[in-house]
């Protein structure tokens, strides 16, 4: 376990250069070890919502393929005027516009849907289920809103992305879960 820098941004920088080390053929070999730690040890069910891995980022695509097979709906985030979230469904071979920050999303035809499971990217996360993100709130200011309370909030990230401790505000969004390549970590009460 990494030891947390006095601050989100020091933190953020480390380890945002170590994960740019990450080679993609690590990334795909620790993307189908994360799909099977979600899928034994998470019920999933109703829409799940993932994201289109960027900066190499986890890559959840196998355990969506997965769990789109399995007949789930899915959806992806979509970045608003305003810097709020939606949600709009998804399926692989639809097509995708390339949104806010250049992420791929689905087009605005695709119907709005409200996730009951939302997979996050992640920069950092710790025993406590606290995440780090890139410092936008985007997810923060999603997850603060009661329409989404209920939504299961999974982190998918590396191993080394695990720290002591994260500084944490009252704003910070705590995880349910978080899937590594190396395990499956659950913050439930």
């Amino acid at each position: 376990m990494t030891p947390a820098p006095s601050t989100k941004q020091a933190l953020r920088e480390r380890i945002l250069a170590r994960r740019d080390l990450v080679s993609l053929a690590l990334r795909e070999k620790n993307a189908l070890q994360q799909r099977d730690f979600a899928l034994e040890g998470l019920n999933f069910k109703g829409v799940i919502a993932g994201y289109r891995p960027v900066r190499r980022e986890a890559d959840p695509t196998p355990l969506l393929r997965e769990l789109a097979e399995r007949g789930l709906m899915l959806a992806l985030p979509c970045v608003m005027e305003d810097r709020r979230l939606i949600f709009r469904q998804w399926q692989f071979g639809d097509p995708l516009r390339e949104g806010a920050w250049k992420i791929e999303e689905p087009l605005k035809q695709a119907p709005v849907v409200k996730p009951d499971m939302i997979l996050l990217p992640l920069v950092a996360f710790d025993p406590q289920g606290q995440r780090l993100g890139y410092g936008g709130g985007y997810y923060d200011r999603l997850l603060a809103d009661p329409a989404y309370e209920r939504a299961r909030r999974v982190g998918y990230g590396y191993e080394f992305q695990k720290v002591e401790r994260l500084p944490s505000e009252a704003h910070d969004a705590r995880l349910d879960y978080v899937v590594t390549e190396a395990a499956l970590y659950r913050f439930l009460d």
